[in-house]
Parts: C-alpha cells; structure tokens; sequence
C-alpha cells in the first residue's frame, strides 16, 4: 500500500519523469494484481501460513518457520546456523502442539 501511495505522486499515478520510469500497475490493487496471476497461470506470490502476501522475512515469525521447515530444510538449517535461538520457537511450537494432543 505504501508504495501504491508513493507511486501516486507521480505524474499520472506512475510516470517518473525524473527517473524516466513509469509504473503501470501503480492504479492496481493486490486484488486486481491476483486475478491478473490467477488468469494468466503465472506464479503466485509465496504466502507463509496466512492469507496475506510475504513483503519480507521475519525469521521470528513461526509461520515463515513452520514453511521452511516442511519445504525447505536446508534453507531452514541456514537459518537456524545464522540465528540458533529460531531453533527454540520451533521447539516451543513443537512443545505446545505435543500438549493439546
């Protein structure tokens, strides 16, 4: 939304002329950007366990975790080598889990 906003005060919603760059999506919302993926059969964007698109990685978010870990373990182990106290968020989550059993 931000830089739907940002792109907004350029000349005709999207047209740097500083720059000279335009922006034609800049009038789109994620909604129409969606349908458009949807339509067309191109890739939609990575979403970690909820309903709303990745616009980073927060390694202390447990959904990014629990995604890593059932898809891609080797990058999660990176991770977990870079920032060893993830490891305990997924043991605790494990932990929690085991629980309500």
């Amino acid at each position: 939304m931000n830089r739907r906003l940002m792109l907004r005060t350029y000349k005709l919603n999207g047209i740097n002329e500083v720059q000279k760059k335009c922006y034609p999506l800049s009038e789109y919302r994620n909604k129409d950007v969606l349908e458009y993926i949807s339509r067309k059969g191109l890739i939609k964007p990575e979403s970690y366990g909820g309903k709303h698109q990745s616009s980073g990685t927060d390694i202390t978010d447990i959904n990014y975790l629990l995604f890593l870990r059932s898809k891609y373990p080797f990058d999660l182990q990176k991770v977990i080598n870079e920032y060893p106290l993830v490891e305990r968020k997924l043991f605790e989550y494990d932990y929690e889990r085991a629980k309500t059993k």
